[in-house]
């Protein structure tokens, strides 16, 4: 049963190089609804699937697709107001972070921090 299962808080796949984009959305998928820090760091097969299943992460306060090469279309694909506890979001080295994607992560997830 689900109640037997444990799940985890934190995934780290940095450098899975050969990993591929079905099996880190897969990975996503399974710990969805725990999942609060994300690093998906130099991951060079993450594609649409992994965007798709990003949504589903509404517990996550920390996402990184430091030098992840997705398209301009596949970053503006995220549901990022599904994500809406994101505290902390790294896209270094992002070659198709545009301003178009900026504006549709700032206007639909990144909350302020209270003062």
């Amino acid at each position: 049963t689900s109640e037997d299962h444990s799940y985890l808080e934190v995934l780290s796949l940095s450098g899975a190089f050969l990993l591929q984009d079905e099996d880190i959305s897969s990975m996503v998928s399974t710990n969805a609804s725990t999942l609060m820090s994300l690093t998906l760091t130099s991951c060079p097969t993450m594609a649409s699937s992994t965007c798709s299943e990003l949504s589903s992460l509404t517990n996550l306060s920390e996402l990184s697709l430091q030098h992840c090469p997705l398209s301009r279309d596949q970053l503006n694909s995220i549901s990022w107001g599904a994500i809406s506890g994101l505290r902390s979001l790294d896209l270094s080295h992002s070659a198709h972070l545009e301003d178009s994607v900026v504006k549709t992560i700032t206007s639909s997830a990144l909350n302020p921090l209270p003062i």
